[in-house]
């Protein structure tokens, strides 16, 4: 079912998720967590690999689920998690409407790796900045998901 976004809905939702979820990432990251605490995420990205080289979209919308799931569960603030998913009620119909597309998987890829390996190496100004720019990405798809061309 495709969701009644404006493009001022979809401006709106993601001037929210770039103050949350960059802000919510260097927190993360400052806190330098162990390779055991990243396990789920990197097995994530890894599942996230093996989907997009065998083509398989819905492997590939599952492990971008697990990945989402898993840098949320490493938040230790439960009120931004709360902010941060009440304004992601969009996000299963972007990964139905453009995970399909191999070009789109690349760069939702290019993305997740720049995530991992920012919080992995615990630097927080590099996965805020990473996690701005997979918005920014994001955002374009959704724009157009819905029709929207443009930004």
């Amino acid at each position: 079912m495709v969701p009644l976004l404006s493009e001022a809905d979809i401006e709106d939702i993601y001037e929210v998720r770039g103050l949350l979820e960059p802000a919510a990432l260097r927190d993360v990251a400052a806190r330098k967590p162990s390779p055991q605490l990243l396990a789920p995420l990197k097995a994530a990205l890894e599942a996230s690999v093996a989907a997009d080289r065998a083509d398989d979209a819905r492997a590939f919308m599952d492990a971008n689920t697990r990945f989402r799931a898993a840098w949320i569960g490493l938040v230790p603030n439960s009120r931004l998690v709360r902010a941060i998913e009440l304004h992601t009620d969009h996000v299963r119909y972007l990964r139905v409407a453009t995970l399909g597309d191999a070009k789109v998987r690349a760069i939702v890829l290019r993305g997740l790796r720049r995530i991992a390996a920012a919080l992995a190496a615990g630097n927080g100004e590099a996965v805020a900045k990473a996690m701005l720019e997979h918005l920014g990405e994001a955002k374009k798809s959704l724009r157009r998901a819905v029709g929207l061309n443009g930004h």
